[in-house]
């Protein structure tokens, strides 16, 4: 089998002004083939339909089924409120079985996309559903520590099969239906399924187990670790066969329909290995990042798999071919950083950053230079100079209106998680894991330096004198940031901290915990002041309003609060989403980033409706909402914008050229 390399364009995006409430989203380059029909976002699961006539594919809140010859998408399941995690076909090829962030699992009808039942259980992520051979009885993984059969007709929970010690990452059925394998910490699990007994314990894996796949002969079962080994085990015996040594952590196992070869999928590899061998016999090699999950088509000649910016690939077996790709709406933008005033926003897209007017959308500049991926942005207060941090050790400073590298501050070994700029912006501060970091941004020499722990979460305080940071083993800290000295610590916490926020005064702070619960301190003392259950899921991201009298909070718990500083009571409960966050562009203006790619404005002081939202995907030049309120752009452009008011898709190319965003808004309505 040759090695095969494919390259796609990036998509891109275009917001209306603030005062509009519509989604402009732009593919970059000429017109393709449906690019309104694919995922915003990584693709989570692929599974080919029994009959291989249909590939289904699980991510933003959908399910898009397509047509495997390579004709386009055939069917949209829509109406989850959380991301798709994993997905399987009934055998009998007209159910599919969703299994979603929120702890929901749901069939449906795949040629109309009914709903058809709900199997509630779970009340968190579920990590793994597969169906038995039968069609008869559903497996489920879960973060809850769960693992549960079903029966897939009536939705009743049929069994819990044991304790499981940790979160159950991967399920798999033999194909007599009779047994049950799940991955759990470093082991995997053999189960009876009618009497609930467990017969084998497989031990070796040296790391968390992320995937468990047992052969179509029942005789063999393979399971992938973080520790990067694949391992055979002999599924009747327990006896571990054979360890395929790699180089990369494989996140997919499928094995072919004959059983002789296993494909493993990693980050930019996909692999397909001869079992009985232990030899590599193919491999399929992407230039583009993210080759994730993995399936084999029913008949054993093609292989589908994910591929980077939401991309679906299909590949040739025999001979590694290239033979239909189904474009994604790409990867969003993994940081969002609004400039002080709010007319400009930067977002990072893996190793680079690109500046936007907020207004009208357009592309300013794209910078260019960091080695690895970035981790944090952060504009000095003027709105100067951007400062970004990556994973390849270095602290960059950028020119925010000529886009120009001005320098470059190093003496991290390892990646770097924060930046905080002080107000005169004459100081930066960063976390990494060796410490906390503060230079002259002017000189790039080192100020202060604060070795020791992993600081992942950093604070600058208003007047730039205290940091307040969280090291790795939940002990809250302040320190001088002119000498590094520590002035307070506290360790009263009951979850892992992941968002810390000081108040426009710097007397007080605010953290948000894994736990769900908020908590503020007296900033001199760290004494603690409050602590109350502010969500029911893991709260992510705290902002305090520059009038200091609010703060709001962001959850997996899909909601965003926003709380009365001085009375500590719940004021607004806004919409929010998985891994969303919260920062506030201007008094009373919070902006809330969702990790699906998009970001919401809102005006606190009427909260009834959004101001607007943004889609935040690579921008594109040549797109421009203009003054007079019209979209406009080349012929070629404007064919690829697709319009989005909630969950609708339009297309801008079946209304005249130039429509009013008015006038679309009432399309829309229709």
């Amino acid at each position: 089998m040759p090695v095969t390399a494919t390259s796609g364009s990036r998509p891109s995006i275009r917001a209306s002004s603030e005062a509009e409430v519509l989604l402009l989203i732009i593919v970059g380059g000429a017109p393709r083939t449906l690019p309104q029909t694919g995922h915003h976002g990584a693709v989570n699961d692929i599974a080919w339909s029994p009959d291989g006539r249909v590939i289904a594919t699980a991510g933003d809140g959908t399910v898009r089924l397509w047509d495997a010859a390579g004709k386009g998408l055939v069917n949209v399941i829509e109406g989850l409120r959380s991301s798709v995690l994993k997905l399987a076909w009934n055998p009998n090829g007209r159910e599919v079985v969703t299994a979603c962030w929120d702890g929901s699992l749901r069939v449906w009808d795949a040629p109309s996309g009914r709903p058809l039942r709900s199997l509630e259980g779970h009340s968190v992520r579920i990590l793994s559903v597969a169906w038995d051979h039968s069609g008869q009885k559903i497996a489920t993984g879960s973060l809850d520590r769960s693992l549960r059969i079903w029966d897939a007709m009536s939705g009743e929970i049929l069994r819990t099969l044991g304790d499981q010690p940790a979160s159950v990452t991967s399920v798999t059925w033999d194909p007599s239906g009779e047994r049950v394998a799940c991955g759990c910490d470093r082991v995997i699990r053999i189960w009876d399924v009618d009497s609930g007994r467990l017969l084998y314990t497989l031990e070796g894996h040296q790391k968390w187990v992320d995937s468990v796949v047992w052969d179509p002969s029942g005789e063999i079962i393979a399971s992938s670790s973080r520790d990067k080994g694949v391992r055979i085990w002999h599924a009747d015996s327990g006896k571990l066969l054979h360890t395929l040594e790699r180089r990369e952590t494989a996140r997919s196992l499928a094995w072919n329909p004959a059983g002789e070869r296993l494909g493993v999928a990693s980050f930019n590899t996909i692999e397909i290995w001869e079992v009985a061998t232990q030899k590599l016999w193919g491999l399929l090699e992407e230039d583009t990042y993210g080759a994730g999950s993995l399936t084999w088509h029913p008949g054993g000649h093609q292989i589908a798999a994910e591929a980077h910016g939401g991309a679906v690939k299909i590949w040739d077996s025999p001979s590694g071919q290239l033979l239909h790709t189904y474009e994604g709406l790409g990867d969003p933008a993994s940081v969002v950083a609004w400039a002080p005033d709010a007319r400009l926003v930067a977002l990072v897209f893996k190793k680079s950053i690109q500046v936007l007017d907020a207004v009208s959308g357009r592309l300013l500049h794209t910078l260019e230079g960091h080695e690895d991926f970035v981790n944090a942005l952060a504009w000095d207060p003027a709105g100067e100079r951007i400062a970004s941090a990556a994973d390849d050790d270095d602290v960059r400073i950028w020119d925010s209106g000529s886009g120009q590298w001005l320098r470059k501050l190093e003496g991290f070994m390892y990646g770097i998680d924060s930046l905080a700029w002080d107000p005169e912006g004459e100081r930066i501060a960063a976390s990494s894991q060796e410490g906390i970091r503060v230079w002259d941004a002017r000189t790039g020499r080192v100020l202060t330096d604060v070795d020791g722990l992993d600081y992942s979460v950093l604070a600058l305080s208003p007047n730039g004198r205290k940091i307040a940071a969280i090291d790795d083993v939940e002990t809250l800290g302040v320190w001088s940031s002119a000498t590094g000295e520590l002035l307070a610590s506290s360790k009263d916490f009951t979850g892992i901290v992941s968002s810390l926020a000081w108040n426009p005064s710097g007397e007080r702070l605010v953290s948000a915990s894994d736990d769900g619960i908020l908590c503020t301190w007296d900033a001199a003392s760290l004494q603690l002041l409050t602590k109350w259950d502010g969500h029911r899921r893991e709260a992510r991201s705290v902002a305090w309003d520059s009038g200091g009298e609010r703060f709001a909070s962001a959850s997996d718990d899909m909601t965003v609060k926003v709380w009365d500083a001085a009375s500590n009571r719940l004021v607004h409960t806004l919409d929010g989403s998985k891994e969303a966050s919260v920062t506030f562009v201007s008094p009373g203006r919070l902006a809330v980033t969702h990790a699906a790619g998009f970001v919401e404005l809102w005006d606190l002081n009427n909260v009834a409706s959004r101001l607007a939202r943004l889609y935040v995907v690579a921008p594109l030049t040549g797109l421009v909402v203009t003054a007079d309120g019209f979209v406009d752009g080349p012929p070629e452009a404007l064919k690829c914008v697709r319009i989005i008011d909630g969950w609708a898709l339009r297309d801008l190319e079946d209304f005249p050229e130039r429509r009013s965003p008015e006038r679309l808004r009432k399309v829309l309505a229709s």
